[in-house]
């Protein structure tokens, strides 16, 4: 019988959102790394399937930016609400 190992998120489907400074794909990617390393699946689109939202803001994003993401973060909750994922 073999044991399969399961990480501490092996039950989390993760939708990562990455807003940085200067846009950097490098962080999503980084984030989706330490995601699927811990066990999560990490999807490319939000869907019905996602369980949780990661959100990065840069600490140093000035005020323009942050509406900007607020913006995005509402949108993203506008869609969660049409497809009943809420």
């Amino acid at each position: 019988m073999e044991i399969v190992k399961k990480g501490v998120l092996s039950d989390v489907v993760a939708y990562v959102v990455c807003c940085t400074a200067q846009g950097s794909l490098d962080d999503k990617q980084a984030l989706n790394r330490k995601l699927e390393s811990l066990g999560a699946s990490v999807k490319a689109r939000f869907g019905k399937g996602v369980t949780h939202v990661v959100f990065r803001r840069s600490a140093s994003a000035s005020s323009e930016q942050k509406q900007l993401d607020d913006e995005e973060l509402r949108g993203l909750y506008a869609k969660a609400e049409k497809v009943n994922c809420l």
